[in-house]
């Protein structure tokens, strides 16, 4: 489970819930590994220099480099807590987390843009009772920098789309919109639901549907 926060709410995160989901995967794959050059198009010295696991193509317009991350984790805390008292609990989370990412440089090895998009396979909730919920996700963060190469200077725009839906009550859980931020971090637009942004502002309600749903009295 993961949503997409940048400053001001969070400093940028990757796309877990309201940057306080932590992804400790205790083993990840690599997927895409090694460098791949277009035939007789010599790759520049790239700014910043990608992971070991991307592959990169160079032509006459750039360089693309892209790989994949898949990531099993979990069952891990999330932050979210259900009731309170001894009957509280807080939510568990547990997934298979596929990372593609994307970047692209100009003829002079700076970057120029990214992509996110992360997926879940086998993805649940659960609490203490033996009861989970399956949540479908996936995330998109597209980032560009409008100075070549300077990647702390940037425009942020993400959708994110968490849902939980539950027979017999309909969509317990929604996460999904966008947000766009500015250059200076600003948020610009936000649209959409965001019942896990409600919850950690100070709306527990938002959470109530969740809750019933994994058992809480």
């Amino acid at each position: 489970m993961n949503h997409h926060t940048r400053s001001p709410r969070a400093g940028l995160t990757t796309i877990a819930v309201a940057a306080t989901l932590a992804f400790a995967a205790p083993a990840v794959l690599l997927v895409s590994a090694g460098s791949a050059l277009a035939a007789d198009v010599p790759t520049p010295v790239l700014n910043p220099e990608p992971p070991d696991y991307y592959t990169c193509l160079t032509n006459g317009a750039g360089t693309h480099c892209f790989g994949q991350l898949v990531e099993p984790y979990g069952p891990d805390p999330t932050g979210l807590f259900c009731g309170a008292g001894p009957e509280g609990f807080e939510v568990l989370d547990q997934a298979v987390r596929i990372l593609d990412q994307d970047r692209w440089y100009d003829r002079t090895g700076n970057i120029v843009r990214r992509k996110k998009v992360i997926s879940f396979q086998d993805a649940r909730l659960s609490g203490p009772h033996g009861v989970s919920v399956s949540y479908v996700q996936r995330d998109i963060e597209r980032i560009a920098f409008p100075t070549p190469g300077d990647t702390d200077v940037a425009i942020d725009d993400i959708n994110t789309s968490l849902r939980i839906v539950v027979p017999g009550q309909g969509a317990v859980l929604m996460e999904k919109g966008r947000q766009e931020y500015g250059t200076d971090g600003e948020l610009l637009k936000d649209a959409g639901r965001h019942d896990v942004e409600d919850y950690f502002a100070g709306d527990t309600g938002a959470l109530a549907g969740l809750c019933r749903a994994l058992g809480a009295p």
